[in-house]
């Protein structure tokens, strides 16, 4: 039965009776507790059929631009007009633009190495604070650290 058309059932007998639906029994409690596990698992089917779809869509796009991206390109410069960037279609925009240089480091040691040798100045020593250490402090002593939160332990309704 549908979900929306159970709960205007559920809603008119409540209106008729004069008595709410009220959790006081287990069966009650499984019965709503059901609800919520099949809303949970409409959500998950939802969003993993969502995901798909995106991922088609994104390799569609990919398709189009691999078999279609150097012509587009091509007829975009040839049809621009003098001092323009763009050419707008009825259905979007071809258009080129300047894109900075990049510099990325992508092997870290062997760059510290080149770095250490050739660049001293550019290498940097970094501080860091053991979270385990301080925590293990914490939980022997009380002392709470400075700049340290600790939220303690407690019961949290869920579900499931």
């Amino acid at each position: 039965m549908n979900e929306a058309l159970e709960m205007e059932i559920i809603s008119k007998a409540e209106a008729a009776t004069a008595t709410p639906f009220v959790v006081d029994s287990p069966e009650k409690a499984a019965w709503v507790v059901g609800k919520i596990a099949a809303l949970d698992a409409k959500e998950k089917i939802i969003t993993d059929q969502s995901k798909a779809m995106i991922a088609d869509i994104e390799n569609d796009r990919k398709y189009l631009m691999f078999r279609f991206g150097a012509q587009l390109e091509g007829w975009a410069a040839e049809n621009l007009e003098r001092g323009k960037k763009s050419v707008k279609l009825l259905t979007g925009t071809l258009g080129f633009r300047k894109s900075g240089g990049r510099f990325k480091v992508v092997d870290e040691d062997a760059a510290l190495g080149w770095a250490t040798e050739h660049l001293p100045e550019s290498v940097k020593i970094v501080q860091t604070v053991s979270s385990e250490r301080l925590r293990q402090s914490f939980l022997s002593t009380g002392e709470l650290p400075a700049g340290c939160d600790f939220t303690p332990e407690e019961n949290k309704f869920y579900v499931s």
